[in-house]
């Protein structure tokens, strides 16, 4: 699909989805996706004080593997402007995993944006529910309080978290190079059960990584190397009152590259985690965003 501009969508009942991808045991919905210059703006679904059902929720795409298709399945979606999703769950874009039982990490579907530009989100930038999730170049621009539209019930620039149909409960293969962070109101990447690289990226306006305490939360192989960061940006764990008990996974490591921007002693700030500062040598290329000797955020592990 190409040059496609989806504007002004409203429902006052239901979630409101530009383009819906559902991977499905049908001999026809798997294989190849390409959408170049696919536009959205101003999706709004009518709040009714409740998130989590369909009113409320806007979105661009909408894309979810109810199956482990016998064809690998690559959806791309490049050179793309969204702008404006309104409702509590207002948010361009929704990943997620629903067919109960399979391991996609040890697939080769993946999902790949590159080259957007997504701002003015009420609930979040991007929720990802899926493994082998790769994003260049994408800027964010989180929603300000003087946006007419606004509602004060953001989670964040974006949301990552495994659903529960993933058997390994960790995300593989996160992906954000050369991408921009900018805050807004709400200030924060939020990352969870994840395997993943941050490279070549920018955090703008006090933008920082918020690392969540749900029910159970750790954190797997993270590198965050050659990005740089606000002098009010942070890196922190974030205690939600539920009594888990957050940590790294046995046998990963959160690795903070000494060729960042800020020295870790100003950025994090960890109750739980532990992490290492170092030199990476084999940060993401800038160039190319080749996955460069970085096969440990391709092994999936389970939780210990």
């Amino acid at each position: 699909m190409d040059d496609v501009y989806m504007t002004d969508l409203y429902d006052a009942d239901n979630s409101v989805i530009g383009v819906l991808i559902e991977i499905e045991n049908n001999g026809y919905s798997y294989g190849t996706y390409t959408f170049n210059n696919v536009d959205a703006s101003n999706i709004h679904s009518l709040s009714n004080s409740e998130t989590g059902d369909s009113p409320g929720s806007a979105r661009a795409f909408d894309i979810s593997w109810e199956y482990d298709s016998p064809i690998t399945t690559t959806i791309t979606i490049e050179d793309f402007t969204w702008d404006g999703f309104y409702g509590e769950d207002g948010g361009p874009i929704r990943i997620d995993d629903n067919a109960s039982g399979v391991e996609f990490s040890t697939t080769a579907h993946k999902v790949i944006l590159r080259n957007g530009t997504i701002s003015n989100f009420v609930r979040r930038g991007i929720k990802i529910g899926f493994d082998n999730i790769e994003m260049y170049n994408i800027t964010w621009n989180g929603i300000e309080t003087t946006n007419p539209k606004y509602e004060d019930n953001s989670v964040g620039i974006v949301g990552i978290r495994p659903t529960y149909n993933d058997p390994n409960g960790i995300l593989d293969n996160i992906i954000f190079q050369g991408c921009t962070f900018n805050a807004g109101k709400y200030k924060w990447a939020i990352i969870d059960q994840m395997n993943a690289t941050i490279a070549n990226c920018n955090f703008l306006n006090g933008a920082g990584i918020r690392i969540d305490n749900l029910t159970d939360s750790f954190i797997g192989d993270v590198t965050i190397c050659n990005t740089t960061f606000s002098t009010t940006s942070q890196i922190i764990d974030q205690d939600e009152g539920t009594g888990a008990v957050p940590r790294n996974l046995a046998g990963t490591s959160f690795i903070y590259d000494t060729g960042n921007s800020r020295p870790a002693s100003s950025i994090i700030s960890f109750e739980n985690y532990n992490y290492t500062e170092q030199a990476v040598t084999n940060c993401l290329s800038p160039s190319n965003g080749t996955l460069a000797n970085n096969t440990g955020l391709l092994n999936a592990r389970r939780r210990n």
